[in-house]
């Protein structure tokens, strides 16, 4: 042992992250400086929006309203959904916008919101997945030959 403590630093570690409770949620703030800046730490209500740090613009100018309500459903009962675009740029935007969405909930499936064309194989998973592949996918793959019960959805269209 390197130190004279009279436990472990694995024990105090787990005291520090795992026994000692956590404040209530938004009630409590912890404000200090460093040197000349201002810092705050505080857990945040249990009933505030999660802030988010994009757009839901290339969401919303891909799809329609009652088309994303449908996305959004398919997302809720853990779907298998797959987000088609030529555009690679798009697909981690509206993905990211979709998983938003489902606050409070938290999306437990795969996600891969840029699947390369190699991994096409990851469709026929039996577990609920969101994807976003490019759209040669759906232009050389007929309709007939696609993984049953995925829910492609082409953003360009």
């Amino acid at each position: 042992s390197l130190s004279s403590a009279p436990l472990p630093i694995e024990r105090y570690i787990a005291n520090f992250t795992a026994e000692l409770p956590l404040p209530p949620r938004g009630q409590v703030e912890i404000k200090f400086g460093y040197i000349d800046k201002a810092c705050s730490i505080g857990r945040p209500p249990s009933n505030k929006l999660p802030g988010v740090d994009f757009s839901y613009r290339p969401l919303f100018g891909c799809l329609s309203v009652p088309n994303i309500l449908v996305v959004f459903g398919y997302l809720l009962t853990e779907a298998r959904v797959a987000l088609c675009s030529s555009h690679y740029s798009i697909l981690t935007p509206v993905s990211e916008a979709f998983l938003s969405l489902l606050f409070p909930f938290v999306w437990q499936g795969a996600y891969i919101p840029i699947m390369p064309s190699a991994m096409t194989d990851i469709l026929d998973a039996p577990v609920p997945f969101l994807v976003g592949l490019h759209s040669n996918y759906l232009k050389t793959t007929e309709p007939n030959n696609r993984p049953r019960g995925v829910v492609f959805v082409d953003l360009d269209e």
